[in-house]
């Protein structure tokens, strides 16, 4: 963006940037380079949250323009899709060290308050069952898992929950194809909500003798976004057993 600073729309060769500064109302050539800052990807990690989205534009900015005093915030979001949350391991998933089998520690699952606890709760995985897989994965018994879908869950919740992961006061961009951006102003908590849209279905694979994965995905569709899957792998990567928690947007 730096070296068309100054230049009218028309001198601007880039299809995208085109379409960035119009879709943003901005007329490059009154701008200068030190109204674009670059501010990269060292601040713009947020935790999800039950509560709904917040106001997260300064925080996850990646670039910020100063247009004639207003500052605008842009959030640039891979084509391939994203990573939104790292949970760390399941607190409540065990190894017993004197014979490796996994269980479900129920108490430390009452004293959890990390939204990781709440995702179980609100979304309905069985930590029984995530047990139970394991086991099998390790003893190497048992049948394949099959996907199963997931229809108890709550709706007001989860909706809160993937709202909180885009968060508002930033504009979204996102190339779709070469040439061609989504750009979507994230403006208010009632836009993050817009994005989200409705819950289509949750389909849930457990552990079982042939993996040790849990993959649980939520697949959405909006007017903004259209459709959109939201995964949640629950799985150790690092060799172990004892899995931890990512949450990705595959769109």
């Amino acid at each position: 963006m730096l070296k068309n600073t100054g230049k009218s729309i028309k001198q601007i060769d880039n299809p995208e940037l085109v379409q960035l500064y119009k879709t943003l109302d901005i007329d490059p050539s009154v701008l200068s380079e030190k109204d674009i800052n670059n501010t990269g990807k060292g601040n713009n990690k947020r935790q999800l949250s039950f509560e709904g989205p917040e106001d997260v534009g300064k925080i996850i900015a990646d670039i910020t323009i100063n247009n004639n005093g207003d500052e605008i915030y842009l959030s640039i979001k891979d084509p391939k899709g994203t990573g939104i949350y790292n949970g760390g391991n399941v607190k409540f998933i065990k190894q017993n060290k004197e014979d490796n089998t996994v269980y479900f520690d129920e108490d430390a699952f009452i004293n959890d308050t990390s939204v990781t606890k709440e995702m179980f709760l609100s979304i309905g995985i069985d930590p029984q069952k995530i047990v139970n897989g394991l086991n099998d994965y390790i003893n190497k018994e048992g049948l394949p898992s099959q996907k199963e879908q997931i229809t108890d869950y709550d709706d007001t919740q989860l909706h809160n929950l993937l709202a909180s992961s885009y968060g508002y006061g930033y504009w979204y961009v996102r190339q779709i194809k070469p040439g061609e951006l989504k750009i979507v102003n994230i403006e208010s908590p009632e836009d993050a909500y817009e994005i989200v849209g409705d819950i289509q279905s949750i389909e849930i694979k457990y552990p079982s003798i042939s993996s040790k994965s849990t993959e649980i995905k939520i697949k959405t569709s909006s007017k903004l976004m259209g459709d959109n899957i939201y995964q949640i792998d629950i799985r150790n990567s690092s060799g172990g057993i004892i899995p931890g928690l990512k949450v990705k947007t595959l769109k």
